[in-house]
C-alpha cells in the first residue's frame, strides 16, 4: 500500500488505520526526517509489526521520475503495489487578486500532477494483473468552489476529473 503525503496529517492517519489492519506500508513525502518520525510513531502505536513493514521513500512527486522511483522501490520491496493512495498536496489561501500564476502552478504540481505521475507509474502493473486500486484524496474542494482557495479548488477539481475518467 503506497501512501503519498504519508508523513503527517491525513496520510499518517491513513497509515495508522491501514497498518493496524495488517497492510505493509510504503510512505512517501519530501522530508526524510518527517518520514522517519512517522515510521517511529507507527511502530510505537503498534500499527506495524516491525520497521521492515514500513518502507520510506523520500521523493518530490511533482517530478515524474521520482514517482516512477517510488513505485519501483515499492514493487521491489513488496512484489507489487495493490493500492496507491494519492494524498500528497499543499494549500494556498487568499483572495484571487493575491494569487499569482506561480501559486496556481505550484498547487497544481503538488495536488494534481504528483497524483497523475504516481498513477501513470503504477497503472501498467495494475492493468497487467487486472487488479489494484488507486485512491485520489480530493476533499470537498474538488466538488464545491470555496472562496479564497481557488488554486487548491482548481487542483482538486482536476483530481476529481482524473478519478472519474479512470473509473470510466
Amino acid at each position: 500500500m503506497v501512501i503519498t503525503g504519508g508523513s503527517r496529517g491525513f496520510g499518517l492517519a491513513l497509515a495508522e488505520e491501514l497498518g493496524r489492519a495488517g497492510a505493509k506500508l510504503v510512505l512517501s513525502a519530501r522530508d526524510p526526517e518527517q518520514l522517519e518520525r512517522a515510521r517511529n510513531l507507527l511502530l510505537e502505536r503498534h500499527c506495524a509489526r516491525n520497521a521492515g513493514d514500513v518502507l520510506l521513500v523520500p521523493a518530490d512527486l511533482r517530478k515524474a521520475d521520482e514517482a516512477e522511483r517510488l513505485i519501483a522501490e515499492a514493487t521491489r520491496q513488496f512484489g507489487q503495489v495493490d493500492v496507491l493512495i494519492n494524498n500528497a498536496g499543499i494549500i494556498s489561501v487568499g483572495p484571487i487578486e493575491n494569487q499569482t500564476l506561480e501559486d496556481f502552478r505550484e498547487v497544481m504540481d503538488a495536488n494534481f500532477f504528483s497524483g497523475l505521475h504516481c498513477t501513470l507509474a503504477v497503472l501498467s502493473q495494475m492493468l497487467a494483473r487486472r487488479s489494484g486500486a488507486i485512491v485520489n484524496i480530493t476533499s470537498i474542494g474538488g466538488k464545491v468552489a470555496v472562496p479564497h482557495m481557488l488554486p487548491y479548488v482548481a487542483s482538486k477539481f482536476a483530481a476529481v476529473g482524473l478519478s472519474e475518467g479512470l473509473t470510466a
